[in-house]
């Protein structure tokens, strides 16, 4: 099953410290990774970007479990970015 973006939800969006923290829910694991993997690709996060806490927490409607995260990644400014040559 390929796993979309209807499949997160990001809950909190801050900066502390000259850092992003992203604070959110996926449907799987893979889901967290594939979000780190996009956001990195997007050129505007310095890599690597921290994947801080994952844990799996119940919920009363399908799927069942979802995985709560955080992230922890420092943007660059628009003259910074350079967008990650595709594979």
């Amino acid at each position: 099953m390929k796993e979309t973006y209807e499949d997160r939800l990001l809950t909190e969006l801050k900066q502390v410290v000259g850092d992003v923290v992203i604070d959110g829910t996926s449907t799987t694991q893979t889901g967290v990774s594939d979000f780190v993997n996009n956001l990195e690709a997007s050129g505007y996060f310095k890599r690597s970007i921290d994947i801080v806490s994952t844990r799996a927490i119940s919920s009363p409607q399908p799927p069942g479990e979802l995985v709560s995260f955080t992230l922890r990644a420092q943007f660059l400014t628009p003259g910074e970015a350079k967008p990650v040559a595709a594979k």
